[in-house]
């Protein structure tokens, strides 16, 4: 909960979108390392705060299309020519086509389909916080907000909000309401020489004539290339 002695204010989905648009270019530059930490409180009105889950994970940027994401299990691969998700818990290789640049600050470029949402502005001391209400039943979350350091401009958390709700009833009598968070905590970007090693998949993937097999590292894995193919 944010203290009540922050100046909060109103704000338009203009400024919003403006602030949006200068931390988004952050995370555009080529050859970085990201560390961060992410967390789920069940509840945003426990008292002590304890999260429900927490996991550490690290992001590195490469050049062009390339990036290397891991966490919770999932290591995530993608060069020019496929990206690939590798789930260790379910033991599934998904391959996909490249898609776009990864940059966590594209989650709430969706306000345009959602015209009855509102935006806020809270200062303190070191951060400035924005934050977008939805007010929309057609999106999974209540509120996006996202911290940025007074000091260096950078984004250093990000948190999602859902709707209060019984998430976790075991019973028509638990009354219950948890309002359940994702917290993602950013550590300060570390500039990287570039190393093509890392976004190479052929450790886990070959590809033969128009598909990809799974490499002997992965014969306990299962694929699911999903990969736009032209129908014949």
């Amino acid at each position: 909960m944010l203290s009540s002695a922050w100046a909060q204010k109103t704000i338009t989905k203009e400024d919003f979108s403006k602030q949006l648009k200068i931390v988004s270019k952050q995370f555009e530059i080529e050859s970085y390392s990201l560390k961060f930490k992410q967390s789920v409180l069940l509840s945003e009105f426990e008292a002590d705060k304890k999260p429900f889950f927490e996991t550490d994970g690290q992001f590195l940027r490469g050049k062009n299309k390339e990036y290397r994401s891991e966490v919770a299990g999932s290591l995530t691969i993608q060069n020019n020519d496929a990206k690939i998700v590798i789930d260790s818990v379910s033991k599934l290789v998904l391959v996909f086509e490249p898609d776009s640049l990864f940059n966590p600050m594209t989650k709430p470029t969706d306000e345009n389909n959602f015209p009855k949402a509102t935006y806020t502005l809270t200062d303190t001391k070191e951060h400035s916080i924005y934050k977008i209400f939805y007010n929309s039943q057609l999106h999974e979350y209540e509120s996006l907000e996202f911290w940025v350091v007074k000091k260096s401009g950078n984004v250093s958390k990000i948190i999602l909000s859902m709707e209060a709700d019984n998430y976790t009833g075991e019973s028509i009598d638990d009354e219950t309401v948890e309002q359940p968070q994702l917290i993602v905590d950013y550590f300060p970007i570390v500039k990287t020489k570039n190393n093509p090693s890392k976004f190479d998949i052929s450790k886990y993937v070959i590809l033969e004539k128009d598909h990809y097999v799974l490499t002997s590292e992965l014969k306990d894995y299962t694929l699911d290339d999903l990969r736009y193919k032209e129908k014949k």
